[in-house]
């Protein structure tokens, strides 16, 4: 009894915590702002409601009917939930990546969950985000969890199958999460087809995503978004491809690495150590160290190198700079500074940053295959989400957009820690677990504050 009141206790007493905070947190959570007012005053008529979606905005008719119900009716309904799912996508990740023999691993998910910025989800409003976004990602999971027990031969019970269809159909109402569930049923198919597994499940699936992305991209709502969506980014019109994808692409990049992005410095930390126990190749060190130090320089001391060298900081981009305009120094390149060199500095770094970060990955693992597929599991976020340049909302859509990413890159952490364990001592994985609980306080008590003013605000 005692031996399994200690493992309960080692195993899932992070995720009580983690309850318990996310139960505290939900309390100063309201639906006072932005598309929640929206969803609550179209609601009239379903019909005719899911009909002006689907003739006027880009229809997506689980998350819409879901979050419309839930805020004429009783936002309580959201917020437990919300909790349960946010308290059920570490456990998710936990059981994908190391399965149910391995336990241990979920603190060391938690604390990195913990490291996401929540307050991310409240720029469209609390309900009518997190109901796209983050149960997008929960039900995603899901359905990767699903994959993997057919892939590895596991029972699964009717129900998991039944549930499995609706989280299929739920998730891949985001574009995002459509592209990379076809890339990811079309390989666990061909696997499965070659090793005579059952794959008639998976071609539902696959069937049901490319459903979801017809009727995104055959409904006349979408041409309509699209008009309608200009009033926020009024120069788009005028925008070339390869401007759209740079945008998309200095976005996000910029947010890593030119921003105190706790995740991404947790995982450049990961990756150098790893690339250097690994490796004794200079080359690779170097090229694992680079992004590190941008990430370091210009993300964390961005605002002291800004007062210590004003003149040459200026041709190194700031979120600010980004998000409020297209100075010469914004790194955006445009007609007015398109033959000053100095313009694609910006640009420069942010590509050296994200291919070495994207290559280093790939010797951070003693498995090459492992190692390839965490690559190009990184790469595929980054290109997902520079994607989102090809929309006008590219800026309106603030940083929500990005929480694909930021799953990956826990899951890229998660698998980097368990097959490099055996690099670190005792007192080293003791050391790592405080770093990354203090990590995770830190990041809770900047998020618990900007909550609470946010509830302040719309209160």
């Amino acid at each position: 009894m005692n031996k399994i009141r200690e493992m309960y206790y080692k195993w899932y007493s992070g995720l009580l915590l983690l309850l318990l905070y996310y139960i505290i947190i939900h309390l100063f959570m309201n639906s006072s702002f932005g598309d929640d007012i929206r969803y609550k005053n179209y609601w009239q008529d379903y019909r005719e409601w899911i009909k002006y979606l689907y003739q006027n905005w880009t229809i997506r008719p689980l998350p819409d009917t879901i979050s419309a119900l839930i805020l004429n009716y009783n936002i309580w309904i959201w917020r437990i939930l919300n909790i349960i799912i946010l308290v059920s996508i570490p456990y998710l990740i936990n059981l994908i990546i190391f399965g149910h023999k391995y336990k241990q691993y979920i603190n060391y998910i938690i604390s990195l969950w913990l490291l996401y910025p929540l307050t991310h989800q409240s720029t469209a409003g609390w309900v009518v985000t997190t109901v796209y976004y983050i149960w997008g990602i929960f039900f995603g999971l899901y359905c990767i969890l699903i994959l993997k027990k057919i892939i590895f031969r596991e029972h699964i019970q009717l129900y998991h199958y039944i549930f499995g269809i609706f989280a299929i159909a739920y998730t891949t109402s985001s574009e995002q999460n459509a592209v990379i569930f076809i890339l990811i049923l079309l390989s666990t198919g061909i696997y499965g087809f070659r090793n005579k597994i059952g794959i008639k499940y998976i071609m539902i699936l696959f069937i049901i995503t490319l459903c979801n992305i017809l009727i995104y991209m055959l409904s006349p709502g979408k041409a309509n978004r699209y008009i309608i969506e200009h009033q926020w980014f009024i120069d788009y019109s005028m925008l070339t491809l390869p401007d759209k994808i740079h945008r998309g692409f200095i976005e996000i990049t910029t947010n890593l690495f030119m921003n105190v992005n706790l995740l991404n410095i947790v995982l450049c930390l990961f990756v150098f150590y790893s690339v250097w126990v690994l490796n004794k190749n200079k080359l690779i060190r170097t090229m694992a160290a680079i992004p590190l130090m941008i990430q370091i320089l210009f993300g964390i001391f961005h605002e002291q190198l800004n007062s210590w060298f004003p003149e040459v900081m200026k041709y190194i981009p700031n979120m600010t700079s980004y998000y409020n305009g297209f100075s010469q120094y914004s790194g955006i390149i445009t007609f007015d500074n398109y033959f000053q060199i100095t313009t694609y500095i910006p640009l420069i770094i942010m590509i050296i940053s994200c291919c070495f970060l994207t290559i280093s990955i790939y010797y951070s693992f003693s498995s090459k295959i492992v190692g390839i597929s965490a690559s190009l599991l990184y790469a595929i976020g980054i290109i997902l989400t520079t994607a989102i340049g090809l929309s006008p909302t590219l800026y309106a859509s603030s940083h929500r957009t990005h929480t694909l990413l930021y799953i990956i890159i826990i899951m890229i952490i998660s698998l980097m820690y368990y097959y490099n364990e055996y690099m670190f001592t005792v007192k080293q994985k003791k050391s790592i677990k405080y770093i990354l609980l203090f990590i995770a306080y830190f990041s809770l008590f900047i998020q618990t504050i900007l909550i609470i003013e946010l509830f302040e605000k719309f209160h």
